[in-house]
């Protein structure tokens, strides 16, 4: 006989809907209750506990704020004082800031706080607060509030993970609520186990910024783009944030993430068409154009090994010791590992290694009868023809370093972008291709398509290559020489085809972004069409379609008008625009703020 099978239970699901209801009381539901991370509860911040749902869902909510304990606990917050109230005054006049406070126990309270947060602002050690506790009321014994002063490492744990941080993310969730933003994504692995992060860039007209939040990183039990779609709009839904805010996707270019046809952002698509692309993460690309380029300057691999070979051999203390010993009066710098994953940081493992060139040239040729084969390769290797390649990227590299660095900020920097990789293509265009050439072609594809042929390029004696590697080029073999020049002409001309093929050179959108820099939107050379409509346009969410006449008339008042507004900075330009005078174009403008310029954040 077989056996019977258990029903699978069913019960009522959280509504996000039920928050905007009122409790028996009359007080809110969304100011006591939450979704509990366990489905089928509900959470009381109040009573801190949990609750089931699952028979009676709403009425469950209520049967509990009906209970005794939770009214008491309820009245106890009433008359609490709010978290903002022990920081309202921190800009003010310290006179008014020493009686902002009603009794001495309050303002030592405050102090808690305020030091707690300055350990998680600045990073420090939760210990200090041990010391820092016992030596206040000894330094200050005519203070009050010292002799009152208890934040030991426990209690500034608690404050930062139980009062501060609840907090911060409470702000800036409720920010993501009320406005469009864009989110950023980057998975990562650790013990063999996936994790996505998501952050998110917010425009703050009370900060007159654009901080990044991080909305929360979520293991993954499914590392396809529909899993990882899933697990967005789940940190996306827990923090009750509008999927219909988010304005643009930041990822990486792998196929999980931007496949054309299976990637996350187009099964984000899907469900969000409005979603702005510009391209992918442009450090990224530099970045991966930068490692194939390398490797075609040097097919063999033996500078790359070079760099591995000299860490390797020095890592241990004993041997950066004897190495010291015979250094020739240079810096003691401990040699560099080359990591592929890091942004261009070749190019400081390379400058470290050619200020200990002469040093790793003493100590090797002195050693006899070296039996480590890594060793004996160092000594190899340490030639003029390696010195060469060297040299050449410690001139050539600066180039995508500076592209590198600019974009990693957090400031708004997205109408930089497009004219920022047009100058670097460029840059490294006219390092290797004659003048005339230049010149005589109407654009940078074009000329990226001709600069392949050698009858294009420059002469040996005209490629730039940087003086002191020419110096050491000239001590080269003739031979040497032709194929030195040869491999350099490789890595100008593979670095240019995969910048070609990576960058979004091409996207309007991208283009049309440069309106954000008032400089641009107030000066001669601004195109409404090609700018500020293109961009509204796409974000249908922000401006209505009907709308984009009223558009265009607040654009012309404002380039008529004597504004005084802060020009050189894109985010207090924006922050200051009156809304009340300008309410669309500073919509746009703030959300257009918000568009990722790169994904280092969440890296």
């Amino acid at each position: 006989m077989p056996l019977k099978t258990k029903p699978s239970q069913r019960g009522t699901k959280w509504d996000n809907d039920w928050l905007q209801e009122k409790d028996n009381s009359g007080v809110l539901i969304s100011k006591w209750c939450q979704q509990d991370r366990i489905e089928g509860k509900a959470y009381c911040r109040a009573c801190s506990r949990s609750f089931s749902i699952m028979q009676h869902g709403i009425s469950a909510i209520r049967q509990h704020a009906d209970g005794q304990n939770h009214k008491i606990q309820i009245s106890a917050i009433g008359q609490q004082k709010t978290m903002t109230s022990f920081f309202s005054v921190m800009n003010d006049d310290p006179a008014k800031q020493a009686v902002s406070s009603t009794t001495i126990s309050e303002q030592a309270m405050a102090a808690n706080l305020r030091f707690s947060l300055l350990v998680a602002q600045k990073d420090l050690s939760f210990n200090l607060m041990d010391q820092f506790t016992s030596l206040l009321p000894v330094a200050f014994p005519d203070s009050a509030i010292a002799q009152q002063f208890a934040c030991c490492r426990t209690k500034t744990t608690y404050l930062v993970n139980e009062a501060l941080a609840p907090f911060a993310k409470e702000q800036m969730f409720d920010l993501l609520r009320k406005s469009h933003f864009s989110i950023m994504l980057d998975e990562g692995t650790k013990r063999d186990r996936s994790y996505l992060a998501v952050l998110a860039r917010v425009f703050s007209t009370e900060h007159q910024n654009v901080p990044i939040v991080m909305i929360g990183i979520k293991e993954l039990t499914d590392s396809t783009a529909e899993g990882m779609k899933t697990v967005v709009k789940e940190l996306l839904r827990e923090g009750n944030i509008p999927v219909k805010h988010v304005l643009s996707v930041m990822t990486d270019s792998c196929n999980a993430m931007r496949g054309q046809n299976n990637g996350l952002l187009a099964k984000l698509k899907e469900e969000l068409p409005h979603l702005i692309d510009v391209g992918g993460c442009s450090l990224h690309h530099v970045h991966n154009a930068v490692q194939y380029a390398v490797k075609a300057l040097d097919t063999s691999g033996e500078t790359e090994g070079l760099l591995d070979d000299v860490y390797n051999n020095f890592r241990f203390k004993s041997r950066r010791k004897a190495f010291h010993q015979t250094a020739l009066n240079l810096t003691e710098h401990a040699f560099i590992r080359r990591v592929e994953t890091r942004w261009l940081q070749v190019l400081i493992v390379v400058r470290r290694i050619l200020e200990q060139w002469p040093a790793l040239q003493q100590f090797f040729s002195n050693q006899q009868n070296i039996q480590n084969d890594r060793a004996r390769r160092i000594r190899e290797a340490l030639t003029d023809k390696a010195l060469a390649r060297l040299q050449f990227l410690e001139q050539a590299l600066p180039r995508c370093e500076k592209i590198e660095k600019l974009f990693q900020n957090e400031s708004t920097q997205v109408h930089l972008l497009s004219s920022s990789l047009d100058d670097l293509c460029g840059c490294i265009l006219t390092c290797f291709v004659r003048e005339d050439v230049v010149n005589e072609t109407n654009s940078l594809s074009d000329l990226a398509d001709r600069a392949k042929e050698r009858s294009n390029q420059l002469n040996n004696a005209s490629l730039v290559i940087g003086g002191k590697t020419r110096e050491t080029v000239d001590r080269l073999s003739p031979i040497d020489r032709i194929g030195f020049y040869k491999s350099v002409r490789d890595f100008y001309c593979e670095l240019v085809q995969r910048l070609f093929s990576y960058l979004p050179l091409q996207n309007k959108i991208l283009r049309a972004l440069r309106f954000v820099d008032p400089n641009y939107l107030l000066g001669e050379d601004f195109n409404f069409d090609r700018t500020v409509l293109r961009v509204a346009k796409t974000m249908s969410t922000v401006i209505a379609v009907d709308e984009l006449d009223e558009l265009r008339l607040e654009v012309t008042r404002l380039r008529v008008s004597n504004s005084e507004l802060e020009k050189s900075n894109p985010e207090k330009f924006w922050s200051c625009l009156p809304t009340a005078t300008y309410p669309l174009l500073s919509k746009l403008g703030r959300s257009a703020c918000c568009i990722p310029h790169g994904n280092a954040d969440s890296e």
